[in-house]
């Protein structure tokens, strides 16, 4: 593997001095300056950042870099969340109440990470809210899964039918399922399995719905009300929106990488968690097919959100326990 090639990625990621984000012709400064010490060097050694004709940067330093800079250049990009980001939201909902609003964006963005959630899946916009209207399919039904878009299975994959009216040990649930009633990708009906993570509980998308599920039936919705709610101070059912979803990420960047600038805040917004499942699918080793297929995309558009990573896993379960662009592993 071509050394340089790894370290410009590694800036490519923000792991420089100052831990921020720079730009492609800053990285490529950087590969300069190892190129300068190399001419310099007494003993001739051969320049690792050039080709073999010795007239250019190598095949792999090239696209690190030309991906750096196709991503700079696109337009309101959102960054992605991270597995570090979620890591703190989850861990800043432990001390509240399981019916909190904290609780619950914890419980959310760990799903939307896994499943690379559209807003109108399963957040309200704020100005709807303030209608006390939610959006709704052609059909009448609300846009955001209900709870009859969720399936349970135990051992062999057996339907399970569950009172979430109490609490559910999580060890009885090997899977579960969402389907996706109508879609913008007009692929209505389509549904994605996930399965139980024991090897870290924290991250398991299982026992993260089993959550969702027992919230809200202890709150009393109905059946063909929005999954996405929490308990307000006041003791009522309220539904989460993309305010409180965008203000739960930008503070996650804030405290997770120090962010300060309103600018560098600004790239932070619900879309940020479909950008970041996307990022940890690619940097996990899934093909372009299967980032299409399990994120539903009919196009090649996902490719931009992605960067120039390098890293293998086996199966998306175990992507986003493993993945952490914190830490790069050469």
């Amino acid at each position: 593997m071509d050394i340089v090639a790894c370290y410009a990625q590694s800036l490519s990621l923000g792991h420089t001095l100052l831990c921020k984000n720079i730009r492609s012709c800053t990285i490529t400064a950087y590969i300069d300056a190892i190129s300068s010490l190399f001419k310099s060097h007494p003993y001739g050694l051969k320049d690792p950042t050039k080709s073999s004709t010795g007239t250019s940067k190598t095949k792999l330093v090239a696209k690190v870099i030309g991906e750096h800079r196709r991503w700079e250049s696109m337009p309101n990009r959102r960054e992605p969340v991270t597995k570090s980001m979620l890591l703190w939201m989850l861990n800043s909902a432990q001390p509240h109440d399981s019916c909190s609003l904290q609780a619950a964006l914890a419980d959310w963005a760990l799903l939307a990470l896994h499943f690379g959630f559209r807003l109108s899946e399963f957040l309200q916009t704020k100005d709807n809210i303030t209608r006390k209207k939610i959006q709704r399919n052609i059909d009448g039904l609300p846009q955001a899964f209900i709870l009859s878009d969720i399936k349970f299975f135990g051992h062999g994959k057996q339907h399970l039918v569950i009172n979430h009216s109490s609490r559910v040990n999580p060890l009885t649930v090997e899977s579960f399922s969402i389907t996706w009633r109508y879609q913008k990708n007009l692929q209505n009906g389509e549904h994605k399995l996930m399965t139980r993570n024991d090897k870290n509980t924290k991250l398991c998308t299982v026992r993260a719905m089993l959550r969702i599920c027992h919230r809200a039936t202890v709150l009393c919705i109905q059946q063909s009300t929005p999954l996405a709610v929490y308990q307000s101070p006041h003791g009522k059912p309220t539904f989460i929106t993309h305010k409180h979803m965008e203000t739960m990420i930008r503070l996650a960047a804030y405290k997770t990488y120090k962010l300060k600038k309103k600018a560098d805040l600004a790239k932070f917004s619900c879309h940020s968690l479909r950008v970041g499942a996307c990022v940890m699918l690619h940097i996990a080793g899934f093909s372009t097919d299967d980032i299409k297929f399990e994120l539903r995309w009919r196009s090649d558009s996902f490719r931009d959100y992605l960067r120039n990573v390098v890293s293998t896993a086996s199966a998306k379960t175990m992507a986003i326990t493993n993945f952490d662009p914190d830490e790069v592993n050469f």
